[in-house]
């Protein structure tokens, strides 16, 4: 569901920021992409998008628990919303090693070269030509601001998940 309300919104973003010319209008942009796909086209790079979101879900679970447990078990008397926060930004950065791949993809399918869209039909598909085209590394194109992005926000989201959870345990549900 998260795939389906971000991919309009990601795909207006990559348009204006690879537009030559300078468009200043999230309108004028969404308009023109309906106007050269159809509605529909404003779902370019949803499944890859899915599988960006999927694997980094998938990844940033399973981390946080894996460090979570190593920290109580040989940490045990460290802060709670310090271990928190040190699962989740791990959990964040990791994360994106399996995730970034999907994202070259889709920004590569939103950016409107219709020689991608030909090209790279299958999230999975495209990962694998441009590994073999272009080398693996060529798929971790922009993962250090990525990494600086999700390390901190998978702090935020983990301390907050785990304070909410909390409080509703302590203060709402009945027992």
């Amino acid at each position: 569901m998260e795939s389906f309300l971000v991919t309009p919104f990601d795909l207006v973003k990559i348009r204006l920021q690879n537009s030559k010319e300078l468009q200043t209008s999230f309108l004028k942009c969404f308009k023109s992409i309906i106007k050269e796909y159809g509605i529909r086209g404003v779902m370019l790079g949803w499944e890859p998008t899915v599988w960006r979101h999927l694997v980094w879900n998938a990844g940033y679970f399973g981390i946080i628990f894996h460090i979570k447990t190593f920290l109580d078990n040989h940490f045990p008397d460290s802060s709670k919303v310090g271990k928190n926060l040190v699962a989740g930004s791990l959990g964040g950065c990791l994360s994106c090693f399996l995730s970034v791949p999907f994202d070259v993809v889709k920004s590569r399918v939103q950016n409107g070269d219709t020689d991608a869209l030909k090209k790279y039909r299958g999230a999975w598909k495209a990962v694998n030509v441009i590994r073999i085209e272009e080398g693996l590394p060529s798929l971790y194109k922009g993962i250090v601001p990525i990494i600086c992005r999700m390390g901190p926000s998978g702090a935020y989201l983990y301390v907050t998940f785990t304070t909410l959870i909390e409080f509703f345990q302590n203060n709402i549900i009945l027992r």
